[in-house]
């Protein structure tokens, strides 16, 4: 069950100045042509059951212009969950790289990945949402209807009122937070490379 729960890690996307990356095929967006620009977003990514190297798959630039999703038999391919997406749902992952994100975005648009395998993002990760209201109070969008997201404190209590970390998280400065508790960043094709 431990290597099962392994295999899914919680993706933070934002850019070295933490300020807007251009994704397309998202809901939020009026047409899957025109880019929604996030200060971050947040994925799931599930690792292929199969490595590369025991499918024999060293093709990485297969260019096939039907994307291919995962179905219930295919363990071979690194899939994405993105609930804000237009795309299928779940999405292989080197196809939803080719359709949410820019091919050769401007410096302030190139997007960082902060990955972290889920159990560490379940234990550690909190927000209180603060990062989502405006100066006057005011949510800029509507909040999620489910609670907060806090972790356990050291006794095992949850914490009576939520502290936040999302700003660590969407944090894309490297070595600067402990890997164990904040994951690492990673560029797009060291995202690509580690997940094949």
């Amino acid at each position: 069950e431990e290597a099962r729960q392994q295999r899914y890690h919680v993706v933070f996307i934002s850019n070295q100045y933490d300020s807007s990356v251009p994704m397309f095929y998202q809901k939020a967006s009026a047409s899957v042509e025109q880019a929604c620009c996030w200060d971050y977003h947040v994925v799931l990514i599930e690792e292929p059951t199969v490595t590369k190297s025991e499918r024999g798959d060293d093709d990485d630039d297969n260019d096939a212009p039907c994307a291919r999703t995962r179905t219930k038999n295919d363990d071979n391919t690194a899939v994405v969950w993105d609930l804000d997406a237009k795309l299928p749902f779940p999405f292989a992952l080197r196809e939803y790289v080719k359709y949410a994100f820019l091919p050769n975005p401007p410096d302030r648009f190139v997007p960082l990945f902060r990955v972290l395998h889920a159990s560490t993002y379940l234990r550690w990760f909190s927000s209180d949402r603060k990062h989502m209201m405006k100066s006057n109070g005011e949510w800029s969008q509507p909040p999620p209807h489910y609670a907060c997201i806090i972790h356990p404190d050291e006794d095992g209590a949850r914490e009576e009122d939520c502290s936040s970390h999302c700003k660590q998280y969407r944090s894309m400065s490297k070595n600067e937070l402990p890997s164990e508790r904040y994951g690492e960043v990673l560029t797009m094709d060291q995202l690509l490379e580690r997940f094949g």
